[in-house]
C-alpha cells in the first residue's frame, strides 16, 4: 500500500516521489537529495565564511539498487536555471583546466560555473587505483571549496592577449601566464558501490570520504529479492509525474528567492549544542561496544559540519518551524550521520586472473592505432580513460618500437 507524505512541502513531496518510485530506498535518496539542493542555495555563513555551506552527497550501497535512477529522477525536479552537469569520466587536464597549443585559448576547469555536478558512478570517474591517487589530492580541494591553483607552463606558452584577459580575473578565473587560479563553488552528488578494503582505506586516509555526507544502505537478502521479483512496482493510483511537477515548482520558487535566504547559522544554544551533546553521548556508547573505533573517527569536525548543514537545509525548506521542532527532527536523524564511520560496508575481495597491465596496454594500443593513425596526445588521453597510467602508456609505446610494430607516417602520428 502506498504511503502518503506529501503536503505541499518540498521535502515531503520528495519523500513521496522517492517512495512511489523505489520504495524506502527511493524515499531516503530523494529526501537527502532535496536537503542537498536546499543547502546548495544557502549563502556562505556570515560568522564562519570559511565553512562550506553546501552538502556533498554520496550514495553508498550495492549496484543495481536505484542510486543512478534516484539521482536522474530527482534531476527532473530541479529548475532549468539551476546549472548542473552529469560527469562520467574525465582526464586530469579537463578536471583542472589547460590551454591550447597556440596559447591563445583557456579551457576552464571541468566543474567551474556549475551549481552541482552529478557523478552517478564515482569509481568510474576516479579510475584505477594509480589514477585515483593523482586525482584525489586536488579533487579534495575542489570538494571543500578551497582555492585551487595549477601550473600551466607545461602545456604551452600563453599569448599576451590571453594573459591580459585573465590577469586580473575574468569569469571567476585568474591566469598570469603560468598559474591558473579559481575558487571552486560546486557541490557534488555521487553514487558509489561498496569498495574493497584497499581502496576504502586509501580514500579514508586521504580525507576523501570525510568531504561527503555518505548515505549508506545495507541491501539485505529480502530487499534484493523484492527488487529482483518486481515488488517495487509503481502504484498506478499515484500520478508521480504530477508530484514531480509540483516539486519542481517548489524548487523553482526556492531558487528564485535564494537571495532572501539568510546567512545565519542555526541557533547554537537551542539546536546545535543539545544535538552535539547527544551525538557525543551516542558516540561514547558506540566506542564502548567497539573499542576499535576511536574519538578521532567519530568525534570528527566534518561530521559536525554535516549535521549543521543539514539542519540549515531543513530550516530553508521549513522556515515556519520553531527551533524546538527543528531540533526534534534533527535529533531523530542523528544516528545516520555516523553509520558510515562506525561500520562501513566493505566489498568482498575477489581474486581474478590478472593480465599484465603493460601487456594489456600494448594490446589496447595496437587495437587503437590499427588502420587509424593517432597523435601521441590523443593516444594517451584515450588510454588514460581506460585506466592505464601515463608511465605504462609510455612503456607500451617504447615496447612497440622495440618489436618493430610501429610505423611512423609523419612526426607525432602512430599506426600499427
Amino acid at each position: 500500500m502506498s504511503q502518503s507524505f506529501a503536503t505541499g512541502n518540498p521535502l515531503e513531496l520528495a519523500k513521496q516521489i522517492g517512495y512511489e518510485l523505489y520504495d524506502n530506498i527511493g524515499k531516503i535518496a530523494f529526501e537527502e537529495l532535496e536537503l542537498a539542493y536546499a543547502s546548495r542555495l544557502a549563502p556562505k555563513f556570515e560568522k564562519v565564511p570559511e565553512l562550506r555551506s553546501f552538502t556533498n552527497l554520496n550514495f553508498y550501497w550495492a549496484r543495481g539498487c536505484f542510486k543512478n535512477r534516484s539521482i536522474e529522477g530527482f534531476k527532473d525536479c530541479l529548475p532549468e536555471d539551476f546549472k548542473q552537469r552529469n560527469i562520467s569520466t574525465a582526464t586530469i587536464e579537463t578536471m583542472f583546466g589547460s590551454i591550447n597549443e597556440k596559447g591563445n585559448k583557456l579551457f576552464a576547469p571541468l566543474f567551474h560555473g556549475y551549481e552541482t555536478c552529478f557523478m552517478p558512478e564515482l569509481l568510474a570517474f576516479l579510475g584505477s587505483y594509480e589514477t585515483m591517487k593523482e586525482k584525489v589530492n586536488t579533487f579534495n580541494e575542489v570538494l571543500e571549496g578551497d582555492p585551487t591553483s595549477r601550473d600551466m607552463i607545461k602545456f604551452s606558452s600563453a599569448s599576451e592577449e590571453l594573459i591580459g584577459k585573465y590577469m586580473l580575473g575574468y569569469d571567476g578565473l585568474t591566469f598570469d601566464g603560468r598559474h591558473l587560479k579559481y575558487e571552486p563553488n560546486t557541490s557534488f552528488v555521487v553514487g558509489t558501490r561498496p569498495v574493497e578494503n584497499k581502496i576504502y582505506t586509501y580514500l579514508e586516509q586521504s580525507g576523501f570520504w570525510s568531504r561527503f555526507h555518505t548515505i549508506q544502505i545495507k541491501i539485505t537478502d529480502k530487499v534484493s529479492e523484492d527488487i529482483f521479483t518486481g515488488s517495487f512496482t509503481p502504484n498506478p493510483d499515484v500520478d508521480v509525474q504530477s508530484l514531480k511537477n509540483e516539486l519542481k515548482l517548489c524548487n523553482k520558487n526556492l531558487f528564485a528567492h535564494r537571495d532572501d535566504i539568510n546567512s545565519e547559522l542555526p541557533s547554537y544554544e537551542k539546536i546545535m549544542m543539545p544535538l552535539l551533546q547527544t551525538a557525543n553521548g551516542f558516540c561514547k556508547q558506540v566506542m564502548l561496544k567497539n573499542p576499535i573505533i576511536d574519538n578521532v573517527t567519530l568525534l570528527n569536525v566534518r561530521i559536525k559540519d554535516d549535521i549543521l548543514r543539514e539542519v540549515k537545509a531543513y530550516q530553508i525548506l521549513n522556515p515556519e518551524l520553531s527551533d524546538a521542532e527543528i531540533h526534534a527532527w534533527a535529533y531523530a536523524r542523528l544516528p545516520h550521520f555516523f553509520e558510515f564511520a562506525t561500520e562501513p560496508i566493505i566489498a568482498r575481495e575477489i581474486t581474478f586472473v590478472k593480465v599484465n597491465s603493460l601487456e594489456s596496454c600494448i594490446k589496447s594500443l595496437c587495437e587503437l592505432c590499427k588502420g587509424s593513425p593517432k597523435e601521441r596526445d590523443e593516444i594517451q588521453d584515450i588510454l588514460q580513460k581506460q585506466s592505464f597510467s601515463r608511465p605504462t602508456i609510455d612503456r607500451a609505446m617504447e615496447k612497440i618500437k622495440e618489436n618493430g610494430l610501429e610505423k611512423t607516417q609523419k612526426r607525432g602520428v602512430y599506426e600499427t
